[in-house]
């Protein structure tokens, strides 16, 4: 394969992040020179079908990135493009990262490859990405292999993970194939394995859309490890523990990987795939075997995270009003299981049981493989599974699409859009995301799916509605929704005094406005939304937290708190949270139940905020009216993962 030759071309960071260029041989490196080379292919045809490249360099600490974008005009595997000013591209493409002065060695550096169709490599559409997070060595040459496979193409993977040959979701921290060089001949250096081969890389595996089958593949050794943990007592009570500690001091130490909030309780998912609840559990939400009564006063939550029992090697997790679904590894295979309230058959498994605290396996999946994605709404349930929605649960407002059937007891598929992306629900109903189209079916409440149908009018097929969407990001209230479009939120449905639209309501303005058309809140660079049932939450691609709508009980985590609990203000227009000076910016995921929130910070602590009457923001609930409404941001003690 030819090598392409060295170019004057660098890029340095304005936040410090490394040095790049486009470079070919590296026989004018010096032999303790600290960098990675990445090496670029691609089995896609060039330039015919992959006409150019977008790399993206980031600094996971402040999300500041470099971007360089790369036409491949009249570059084939066999030949190289050469640009106006003397740069040469070929394929395979090389690029150098070298760190700056004042970045220590070992930090982690974020590199994203995305091929584009077309020559607009800054606004053209993506075939197919892949990412890395590694490290530099000191004084050492790192050759990391990135390669664009066409298996890849309309494949999505969890956060965290990346799609790599055979269409297999790996994590994007263990770059498969990454090895020492000797930087004057490029040749691998005695013992220069750095990480695994691609097949030691691909657990916890999520399959990807466009293939059931391979949602069976599972990699047997390391589900072993993880059942041998949970039957050597890991579901005991978790230890006492500084909530902002690590998780654990070991290199192997998970991380932390999804949160998922229900109405009035909160889990997360460990990269480890064990899965931690807390908050209400009067239905059995959090899966501990029991349920907890509520009192008098309503209260009934349990603030310590636990560990869900028996659920292993998680992949994907997802939070309903009072129920919840995750896949796991028994016995060899990966199922779907799921627990808490069972009202309607929201869990799918032929028990007339009112809720079921413990998780219980969704017989539909069984042999057919974990999905690739959840989402839960108020009774109901949907999971992606190669190119098909299964939905089951709840369907007197048609939520899952069949005829005049009340309760839809048994899984089945439900149309969906060409070219399936992904999947949201809130409430009763859904939407699909497609490549090119959205799709809803259920309760339009406040035209939360825009002017497709009136207010409240139930959509009883899956129906396009007029939003246009980048990255994929759509979040869905009980009245109101919101979207990311061209990088700035977009909003509508029922705007209330809360001003959930980014609008707060003049006073003496009607106290709900219906608005069919999206409405734009103004905050560019957004990279994730999540809502709440009366406020709003945006996370910048930077890592900062925007939120508004209802501040009442802190879900804005600001204001002031009387003594009775109450917050002033209680609404508020988009504004940046603060967060206590022991986060560790940047906030990585952030999500919304009914009237509570939480994100994950860089140092894997998780912070939760606003209504706190079930323990849902992870507080002990107390005679003080003040414990029911958390209005600063406060760290969450999840347990510490069996060795």
């Amino acid at each position: 394969m030819p090598s392409p030759k060295t170019t004057s071309w660098i890029f340095r960071s304005l936040a410090q992040i490394a040095v790049f260029a486009l470079v070919g041989g590296a026989s004018a490196c010096r032999a303790e020179r600290t960098q990675i080379v990445v090496l670029v292919d691609t089995d896609f045809a060039v330039p015919s079908h992959m006409g150019s490249v977008r790399v993206v360099v980031t600094d996971p600490r402040d999300r500041s990135p470099i971007v360089q974008p790369i036409e491949l005009k009249g570059a084939s595997a066999s030949g190289c493009s050469d640009a106006p000013n003397g740069a040469r591209f070929c394929i395979p493409l090389s690029l150098l990262l070298v760190p700056s002065a004042n970045r220590p060695v070992d930090a982690p550096v974020e590199l994203r490859v995305e091929g584009i169709a077309g020559t607009d490599a800054l606004t053209g559409a993506v075939l197919v990405s892949r990412s890395a997070r590694m490290a530099f060595a000191q004084g050492q040459t790192l050759r990391l292999p990135m390669f664009l496979a066409r298996d890849c193409e309309g494949v999505i993977c969890p956060s965290d993970f990346t799609c790599a040959e055979g269409a297999r979701c790996i994590p994007i921290d263990r770059p498969p194939g990454v090895v020492r060089v000797d930087p004057r001949t490029g040749a691998p250096l005695d013992g220069a394995l750095v990480d695994g081969s691609l097949d030691d890389a691909v657990a916890p595996i999520d399959a990807p859309l466009r293939d059931a089958s391979s949602s069976n593949r599972f990699d047997a050794s390391v589900e072993a490890s993880m059942d041998a943990a949970t039957d050597a007592g890991s579901d005991a009570a978790p230890d006492v523990r500084d909530p902002l500690a690590p998780l654990c001091a070991a290199p192997s130490c998970p991380s932390l990987a999804a949160l998922s909030a229900g109405l009035d309780f909160t889990c997360a998912r460990l990269s480890n795939g064990r899965v931690a609840c807390w908050g209400a559990n009067d239905r059995g939400q959090l899966g501990r075997g029991t349920s907890t009564a509520r009192s008098g006063d309503g209260s009934g939550g349990l603030a310590s995270p636990e560990f869900v029992a028996g659920v292993v090697g998680s992949s994907v997790l997802s939070a309903g009003d009072d129920h919840a679904c995750a896949s796991t590894s028994t016995g060899g295979s990966r199922h779907l299981v799921c627990w808490g309230s069972n009202r309607d058959g929201a869990l799918a498994t032929g028990s007339g049981s009112p809720w079921i605290p413990t998780p219980t396996i969704v017989a539909y999946f069984t042999g057919r493989g974990a999905p690739d994605q959840l989402a839960l709404g108020r009774e109901s349930a949907y999971a992606l599974l190669g190119a098909q929605i299964i939905g089951w649960g709840h369907n007197a407002d048609r939520a899952i699409g069949f005829g005049p059937a009340v309760t839809v007891a048994n899984p089945a598929p439900v149309v969906a859009p060409s070219q399936l992306r992904s999947i949201v629900a809130r409430a009763r109903g859904m939407c699909s995301i497609g490549r090119s189209a959205v799709q809803c079916l259920g309760a339009n409440t406040g035209q939360r799916f825009g002017a497709v149908a009136a207010d409240g009018a139930m959509l009883t097929a899956p129906q396009a509605i007029d939003v246009s969407l980048r990255r994929d990001q759509l979040a869905l209230a009980p009245s109101f929704a919101c979207g990311i479009q061209s990088d700035r939120v977009s909003c509508w449905g029922e705007n209330r005094r809360s001003g959930v639209l980014g609008r707060v309501p003049a006073a003496g303005a009607p106290r709900t406005i219906v608005v069919a058309q999206p409405v734009d809140v103004g905050d560019d660079n957004i990279s994730e939304l999540a809502l709440g049932a009366d406020f709003a939450l945006a996370r910048s691609n930077d890592g900062a937290v925007y939120c508004w709508g209802s501040n009442a009980e802190g879900a804005c985590a600001f204001g002031t708190q009387a003594t009775d609990g109450a917050v002033t203000p209680a609404t508020t227009a988009p504004r940046r949270i603060v967060f206590p000076s022991r986060f560790r910016s940047p906030a990585r995921a952030i999500v919304a139940g009914d009237g509570h929130a939480c994100a994950f910070d860089a140092g894997n602590v998780v912070w939760c905020w606003g209504r706190n009457a079930n323990a849902q923001a992870g507080q002990p609930v107390t005679a003080d009216p003040r414990s029911r409404a958390i209005v600063t941001p406060s760290p969450v003690p999840i347990p510490i993962p069996p060795a």
